[in-house]
């Protein structure tokens, strides 16, 4: 018995050194491992890393704005008349009565609501983040390797050589649900055209008038004479057509169409054609093989199609939540050869979150604004650029978003000083003077005139009312027949809030100050950190 211990003491002693023997090797290679990821290299790996560069890419593709265009515009300053010194907030010589501050951020709320909210709110949130490091400038952490460059190349590359290329497009998309905010509309209908252009299809949509929702314009519906070209162009990357058709021009189209209806187009009046109708209930992504697989099968010269009617909100599909599109079936894949690959399937969401798929829709922002509305755009910007102080150097936009968002985001006026002594904490040693401009949903004249005044004892820190600018020279435009009064609505009024700083795709504001939902939040937006650009 005492040989049988020993023994098995011998052996417990041998089994516990191998475990510490192996466990020393584990701590060991450990610590290389956290040498090895804190070295210069290796940081430069992971900051280059080309999934990391792939999503910078798509992010700069999504923004980017020519520089000629940008500095052309900053030169520009057409003569303006009156002054407008009632929205300066040094001195503020009487309250804001913007029309405009209704605007603002009411339009957002259907967005929101209409779309769903909790998923498509970090999709949204894309618009407002601080500005992506791009591919074409070195990232923080290192330069620019070929490696990386090439990975950028290719995903480029990759969203602009994808497309399917149709010998004609006579196939037609119908969408239509309850009426909703513009941003709702420009997402929905920038997301139908691209799954157009891989089907070989246009978009055919009703009028602002049908559906644009009336709660935001005063509860009233935009003029009747408005078009969709009035807002925002969509043409196709291939070939620069517009992507989308005004249903007012089709005589088949119902004049009193009800975004509730279902069966708009009858088959009696498109013999030969396909009709799909997707109702709330349906599925779209079943839909969307099934026409999938007929698009693909049509004659090149097809004299009819498919017209697929669209009912259910976008942004609470099946196609919209899922991961992956469902391709081809194997035995029609094979008989397309090369004319079919994966890869030309569509990009179906507007934030760059997804980075799979074919982008068939120019989403530059400044191609998709409407020529006719760049004298606006720059007589707005030309009025703020008149009443600011002359030594300004940077201007920032305060976007302050209250009735459902004071829900999710505390926006009284003590948080609010809180928030914004804050966020300018150090900018007085730039030497630079910042002019705010102000654009908020809030009606009340006390609230504003408060917010106006958090710059008044900032010596470096002016700040005007970009609603009440926004407004008044669109009034005073129209009155002279510089724009049709058809555009004398708060939809137009939000469009143009986005020249100033609403909407980063238009860099006019080179810092940004937000109190909006919970996503937009923060207890501090430290300035100096956040946008360094803005200070060299």
């Amino acid at each position: 018995m005492a040989q049988i211990r020993a023994a098995s003491r011998r052996s417990s002693t041998a089994s516990l050194s191998s475990v510490l023997r192996k466990l020393a090797i584990v701590i060991v290679g450990c610590m290389v491992v956290i040498v090895r990821v804190s070295s210069p290299e290796s940081v430069e790996l992971n900051v280059n890393d080309p999934e990391r560069v792939q999503r910078q890419q798509q992010i700069q593709q999504n923004h980017q704005k020519p520089v000629s265009t940008t500095r052309q515009l900053e030169m520009q300053k057409p003569p303006l008349s009156p002054n407008l010194e009632s929205a300066i907030a040094k001195p503020i010589t009487e309250p804001s009565n913007s029309k405009a501050s209704e605007k603002s951020d009411e339009e957002s709320d259907e967005e929101e609501s209409e779309s769903d909210e909790e998923e498509d709110e970090g999709e949204r949130k894309s618009e407002t983040e601080p500005p992506v490091a791009t591919p074409t400038d070195p990232p923080t952490g290192g330069p620019t390797t070929s490696s990386s460059a090439e990975t950028t190349a290719t995903a480029q590359a990759s969203r602009t050589s994808c497309q399917r290329h149709c010998p004609k497009r006579i196939n037609r998309i119908f969408f239509h649900n309850k009426p909703a905010g513009l941003l709702d509309r420009e997402l929905t209908y920038h997301v139908m055209s691209n799954l157009a252009g891989y089907l070989c299809a246009l978009v055919e949509i009703p009028p602002p008038s049908v559906s644009l929702q009336a709660v935001h314009n005063h509860n009233k519906m935009v003029d009747t004479e408005l078009r969709w070209i009035d807002f925002f162009n969509m043409t196709f990357v291939d070939d620069g057509t517009s992507s989308l058709l005004e249903a007012n021009d089709n005589p088949k189209f119902p004049a009193d169409v009800y975004w509730g209806s279902s069966g708009t187009y009858k088959q009696a009046d498109y013999p030969g054609w396909k009709i799909v109708v997707t109702s709330k209930k349906d599925n779209m992504t079943e839909h969307y093989q099934e026409l999938q697989e007929f698009s693909f099968q049509q004659s090149p010269d097809a004299e009819t199609g498919f017209i697929w009617e669209i009912h259910k909100p976008y942004f609470k599909s099946e196609l919209r939540k899922s991961d992956t599109l469902p391709e081809l079936p194997e035995d029609l894949q094979a008989m397309l050869g090369s004319s079919y690959s994966p890869s030309m399937q569509p990009f179906l969401r507007w934030s760059p979150s997804n980075v799979t798929g074919c982008n068939y829709v120019d989403d530059d922002q400044y191609r998709m604004s409407p020529t006719q509305l760049e004298p606006i755009r720059e007589a707005i910007r030309a009025r703020v650029r008149s009443l600011a102080p002359s030594n300004t150097s940077v201007f920032g936009f305060f976007h302050i978003r209250r009735g459902d968002g004071t829900k999710s985001c505390n926006t009284t006026l003590p948080v609010l000083k809180e928030f914004f002594d804050c966020s300018i904490a150090g900018t007085e040693q730039t030497g630079k003077h910042i002019t705010f401009l102000l654009g908020s949903d809030e009606h009340d004249d006390e609230y504003r005139q408060a917010v106006m005044d958090l710059s008044k004892d900032v010596p470096h820190i002016s700040m005007l009312d970009a609603d009440k600018i926004v407004d008044s020279t669109m009034q005073e435009m129209a009155e002279n027949g510089q724009m049709p009064k058809r555009y004398m609505n708060n939809y137009h009024q939000f469009e143009f809030l986005k020249t100033l700083g609403m909407d980063r795709k238009f860099d006019f504001a080179s810092v940004h100050l937000i109190r909006r939902r919970n996503v937009d939040c923060q207890e501090c937006t430290n300035l100096l950190k956040t946008y360094p650009e803005a200070w060299s």
